[in-house]
């Protein structure tokens, strides 16, 4: 039962960090304007609250800026 568990809990963490990288390269492709979540949410068809986790934890590594102004978010200073 742990070996399953084990198991379970590295998929999910590759998943989680799969989804990561293609959100990463969904606002890398919209650099110029910037991504909406709700754009970001169609474009990957996960829910909304894991693009805003995914989002937020880009964002306080410094991968993803987000700009409240025009509530978008851009490549991030450690994305270069």
């Amino acid at each position: 039962m742990l070996a399953r568990m084990e198991k379970k809990s590295a998929e999910t963490g590759t998943q989680s960090l799969n989804r990561a990288l293609d959100l990463l390269r969904i606002v890398a492709s919209r650099s110029r304007t910037g991504l909406r979540l709700v754009e970001a949410v169609e474009q990957t068809g996960l829910t909304r609250p894991t693009v805003h986790r995914l989002l937020q934890a880009l964002t306080h590594q410094g991968f993803t800026a987000y700009d409240p102004a025009s509530r978008r978010y851009h490549l991030g200073p450690e994305a270069f």
